[in-house]
C-alpha cells in the first residue's frame, strides 16, 4: 500500500574504457483500491455526505454517475473530489438505486474500478395529526393518525410530551396539556414534513352555592 523504489544497476564500457555503472531508480506505485462503503442510503432532496477512501495514502479519485430514470439529476462524469455531496431527487414513489463508478489514482496510475450503489428514497408523505379536542380535565386526550406503511411515528407536545406510538393517549389530562401537538414520520431514515393539531383541555365548572330564598307563600317560621 506504499510506493516502492526499484534500482536498476546498468553497466557500460567501450573497447578502450573500463566498465562503469549507472543506477536507475524507478518508483513503483501500489495498486490502489477503494476502501469506503460499497452501498448507502439517501433521502430525496437531502445532500449526501459520502467520503471516498483508499488503501493508499494520498490517492486521488475520479468518479462518474449515469443518468437514471426516476432521478431528475443529469449524469456527471470525471469528477475528482474526494467526497460526494450531491442532492439527488427521486421523482417516483419507490426507492431507486443509483450507481457511482469510482477509480482511485496514485501517481497517475489508476487503480481498480469500484461501484458504489446508493439507494435514493422517495419523498415521505406528510402524516395527518388528529385529536379528540376539546376534552375536560380528567379525561383522556386521544391523538390519532392514519396508518402509513413502514412509518415510525414521532409525536411531541406540551408539558414535555413525546411518543413513538401511532395513536398515543394522555390519561387524566390537565389544562397544562393544552396546546399544539406536532407529528412527523420517518421511513427508511427519511423524515416527513410536520403536521400539527391543537388540543384544548377545559377545566371542570365549579358550582357555588349562595344563601337560599324562601318561596312565595312559605311560612317564615317553621
Amino acid at each position: 500500500s506504499a510506493p516502492v523504489d526499484v534500482t536498476y544497476v546498468i553497466s557500460y564500457q567501450t573497447a578502450s574504457c573500463s566498465a562503469s555503472t549507472f543506477n536507475l531508480v524507478v518508483t513503483v506505485s501500489p495498486s490502489a483500491v477503494i476502501t469506503s462503503a460499497s452501498s448507502g442510503n439517501a433521502c430525496t432532496g437531502v445532500p449526501q455526505n459520502y467520503l471516498l477512501t483508499s488503501n493508499v495514502a494520498g490517492a486521488t479519485f475520479s468518479w462518474s454517475r449515469a443518468a437514471i430514470a426516476g432521478i431528475s439529476n443529469p449524469a456527471v462524469n470525471n469528477q475528482t473530489s474526494a467526497s460526494i455531496t450531491e442532492t439527488l431527487i427521486n421523482t417516483t414513489t419507490s426507492p431507486i438505486i443509483v450507481t457511482y463508478i469510482m477509480v482511485p489514482v496514485v501517481s497517475g496510475c489508476p487503480g481498480t474500478a469500484f461501484a458504489y450503489k446508493l439507494t435514493v428514497n422517495p419523498t415521505v408523505p406528510t402524516p395527518v395529526a388528529n385529536a379528540n379536542s376539546p376534552v375536560c380535565t380528567g379525561n383522556a386526550i386521544n391523538l390519532q393518525s392514519p396508518i402509513i406503511p413502514n412509518a415510525i411515528y414521532n409525536w411531541s407536545g406540551p408539558n414535555g410530551f413525546t411518543s413513538a406510538q401511532q395513536n398515543p393517549t394522555i390519561p387524566n389530562a390537565t389544562v397544562a396539556n393544552s396546546g399544539a401537538y406536532s407529528l412527523f414520520i420517518t421511513i427508511n431514515g427519511c423524515a416527513s414534513p410536520v403536521d400539527t393539531v391543537n388540543v384544548t383541555v377545559n377545566p371542570l365548572p365549579v358550582a357555588v352555592a349562595g344563601p337560599g330564598r324562601a318561596a312565595a307563600g312559605d311560612d317564615q317560621v317553621r
